[in-house]
């Protein structure tokens, strides 16, 4: 028998069954990393999440998060790539919303090919999240994640873990390139190890032939001594199990927002599993609190120092908020105390330009003052040119909040105002339903025996009254007389046409009811002295073309009014000329103080004040009483709030980790609902405020439109149905208990079972007996 000549493969491509028993696996085992995605991806609560892989070595190494995707409830997208499909992969991968991706591929080139080509689709933003799987990624790979910082994007890779004191050979190494380096150092300290125990080496030994692949074989003694082997070398420990694989490993993990480099926050190994770290703070505060500065705007943050019930409140109980409370889940989130400040000055930070100093809170966190500024601070360029912003916890629009009723001359009133409280539709439906019911009633008396027509014939009611609905216009008539509450000389006798005499009666009543309820709204929120309303502003070119006699304002030392200046957009620069015509008279209250003052001077101003502010604010101005502001349509400008920190402190890392699980979880969306949009008004519109739902005085004066009479119709269409169902049961039943002869048997009358002629006689002969008497 002859020795196998050792074997040690990298990862587990395809090699004869016999050979890959007996090779010795230097990359880790895919059921050793399909074990470790399966891990984090619990950890990190994917539920829904693409996978890309390249080649069929690639896809044994994610095998197993497939394999148990179904018991896990998770959703997953599987794509492999090539060179020439990257684009079209993650063009379908943004058409179905995937916002989670996990990469791993043979090749560390087609992992950058894959961000770089991602970076051109904005798919590297803070709302995606990234897992590369391939481990200890080349530095051209680490190259492109620093490059992507700015974007904001969460991404996650591991390293083998290697000792301290482990020279850390060429960085530039791929992880093939190191694990061929440790498989040299295996078979090195192998032979060292036979060599030492007195064994000796072939000399000159001539080999025989190879034998095939189905002979049988030895492992040898040199196969021994590799199964024994312990060291550390480039790629970790260097150990191997019964089955000639990596044992005694660990894989460390890191992950941030933008560079994941910069920390560890775990650790993975096929004895232990997975082990997430708690982040730690650097902050300047005394005792190891954060110092957050902030500024009163409510609904974002308010301040009090006593409460509702006369008690005096202390320390961070002093501010309630939207800001306030996202502050308190991040601190409790992070495990450290904070402590809330009002900014000194009262202002969100401007750069005065003779100076060059900034003031608000942008300036206490350059002069190291605090440690994070957290209000409804915007996201911008010359801000982020003196800090760093975190992500985004909130996205939204630059908009225009004005009053929804303007009172303005009007002319005189026109003669169809009595058509007001019903559109046009609902009119029209009104007279369809109206000729409906009077044919149903018309064929009624046609074919019914038990109707006017059928009773005159047979001599039951005098023969006049068998003309009452026998033509359609005298159907119409009667309709139209109980459409106005009016009386009726006669109506229907049959089952059939009483049922749908009845559905109509209902109808009418409810509408009438609805005309006049609206009617009543439409006379009480009349303007009086000749005004009239003129509608709220819904789009741009509306306030516009109401410039002249309107003032612009926005929050003094914010970026509204700057952003307005410098912008070169035609609608934009006559805002701005309205600004600056206004702004020296103090009367005009162009700068407003904070966001509660401008919707005030909004509802004071009876139209002649518009306030450019942030949807945020806009929703929650819309919920709350007395209901009285609308918002344009069109949004100027988009907007982000985020958290400011000083340039490069550590401290942004930790926020944008608790920022992103907050939003994952739904924290954030909660607590905005919380403050923004549980006004009585029921106003509020997440992040766009167009197109607003109308106030509670539009929603009254308006007038009453199909949808609300729908149930109505329905109703009446089931009436329609129901009545000529019971007309063919009448019909059938006569049809049963009239006799070939032409007796009939069912009538109410004595002459049961008299012909047609005999009842007529009969009723001739007691007209002329009563009219003796």
């Amino acid at each position: 028998m002859l020795p196998l000549i050792p074997y040690l493969r990298r990862i587990n491509i395809d090699l004869p069954t016999l050979v890959k028993r007996e090779a010795f696996q230097m990359y880790p085992s895919a059921i050793d990393i399909g074990s470790m995605f399966n891990d984090l991806l619990h950890n990190l609560k994917w539920n829904s999440f693409a996978i890309i892989y390249d080649t069929r070595a690639a896809y044994s190494m994610v095998q197993n998060v497939i394999y148990r995707s179904t018991l896990n409830e998770w959703t997953i997208e599987l794509f492999q790539i090539t060179h020439s499909n990257i684009d079209n992969i993650l063009h379908s991968m943004r058409s179905i919303g995937i916002t989670h991706t996990l990469i791993y591929t043979e090749d560390d080139r087609k992992a950058i090919e894959i961000l770089n080509k991602a970076n051109e689709q904005n798919m590297l933003d803070y709302k995606h999240r990234w897992i590369i799987g391939n481990l200890d990624p080349v530095l051209p790979l680490i190259t492109i994640v620093n490059k992507i910082a700015s974007r904001g994007t969460n991404l996650v890779i591991f390293r083998m873990q290697v000792a301290s004191d482990l020279p850390p050979g060429n960085t530039e190494w791929t992880f093939s390139q190191k694990l061929a380096n440790d498989a040299m150092l295996a078979v090195g300290y192998a032979i060292e190890g036979y060599l030492n125990d007195g064994n000796s080496l072939p000399g000159n030994t001539e080999i025989p032939a190879c034998q095939r692949l189905g002979s049988e074989t030895t492992d040898g003694k040199l196969m021994e001594y590799i199964a024994g082997v312990s060291f550390s070398g480039l790629t970790g420990n260097v150990t191997f199990n019964d089955k000639k694989q990596r044992r005694g490993y660990m894989i460390e993990i890191y992950s941030g927002f933008g560079i994941p480099t910069n920390e560890l926050r775990g650790m993975w190994s096929p004895q232990d599993g997975l082990e997430m770290y708690d982040v730690t703070l650097p902050v300047s505060g005394d005792n190891n609190t954060l110092i957050v500065s902030t500024i009163q705007s409510g609904p974002f943050l308010e301040y009090n120092e006593i409460d509702s019930e006369g008690e005096k409140l202390e320390d961070n109980d002093r501010f309630t908020g939207y800001i306030a409370d996202i502050v308190k889940e991040m601190a409790d989130r992070l495990g450290y105390d904070y402590e809330l400040r009002l900014v000194a000055d009262g202002n969100f930070g401007r750069l005065d330009i003779e100076t060059g100093t900034w003031n608000g809170m942008i300036g206490e966190i350059i002069r190291k003052e605090s440690d994070v500024a957290a209000g409804p601070i915007t996201i911008s360029a010359v801000r982020e040119t003196v800090i760093d912003f975190t992500i985004p916890f909130k996205d939204g629009v630059l908009s225009v909040l004005t009053k929804s009723w303007v009172p303005t001359k009007s002319s005189p009133k026109t003669i169809s105002s009595f058509l007001r409280p019903l559109q046009a539709g609902v009119w029209v439906m009104i007279f369809v339903a109206l000729f409906a019911v009077s044919l149903v009633i018309f064929i009624m008396d046609r074919f019914n025996p038990f109707e006017l027509r059928a009773m005159a014939e047979r001599g039951e009611v005098p023969a006049n009254q068998g003309y009452y609905f026998s033509g359609y216009l005298n159907c119409v008539w009667y309709l139209w007389s109980t459409l106005f509450l009016q009386s009726f000389d006669y109506s229907p006798r049959s089952m059939a046409g009483r049922c749908m005499s009845g559905f109509w009666f209902v109808f009418v009543v409810v509408t009438l009811f609805m005309y006049l309820g609206n009617m009543s709204a439409i006379l009480i929120n009349e303007p009086t002295k000749d005004l009239e309303s003129k509608g709220p502003i819904n789009n741009l070119e509306e306030l516009i073309s109401r410039l002249d006699d309107m003032v612009i304002g926005a929050v003094d030392g914010g970026r509204t009014i700057e952003y307005l200046k410098e912008s070169s957009k035609k609608h934009h620069q006559k805002l701005w000329s309205n600004i600056e015509y206004n702004i020296d008279n103090s009367d005009n209250q162009v700068r407003i103080s904070n966001i509660t003052h401008g919707i005030q001077r909004v509802r004071e101003s009876d139209g002649k004040y518009a306030f450019v502010v942030e949807s945020a604010a806009i929703d929650y101005a819309l919920s709350q009483p007395p209901c009285d502001l609308v918002a344009i349509s069109e949004p100027l400008d988009s907007v982000s709030y985020g958290f400011a920190v000083a340039e490069g402190a550590p401290l942004r890392e930790h926020l944008n980790i608790v920022i992103m699980q907050m939003k994952e979880d739904g924290f954030m969306e909660e607590t905005y609902s919380k403050w923004f949009q549980s006004g009585p008004c029921g106003h509020g519109n997440d992040d766009v405020p167009v197109p607003m739902e109308k106030t509670t005085y539009q929603r009254m004066v308006d007038s009453l439109d199909l949808k609300k009479f729908a149930g109505l119709y329905i109703m009446l269409l089931v009436g329609i149905v129901l009545s000529l169902l019971v007309g063919i049961i009448e019909f059938s039943v006569d049809k049963m208990f009239t006799d070939r002869g032409g007796k009939y048997n069912v009538g109410k009358t004595k002459e049961k079972g008299a012909t047609i002629e005999e009842r007529r006689r009969m009723r001739d002969e007691r007209e002329e007996r009563e009219h003796s008497v």
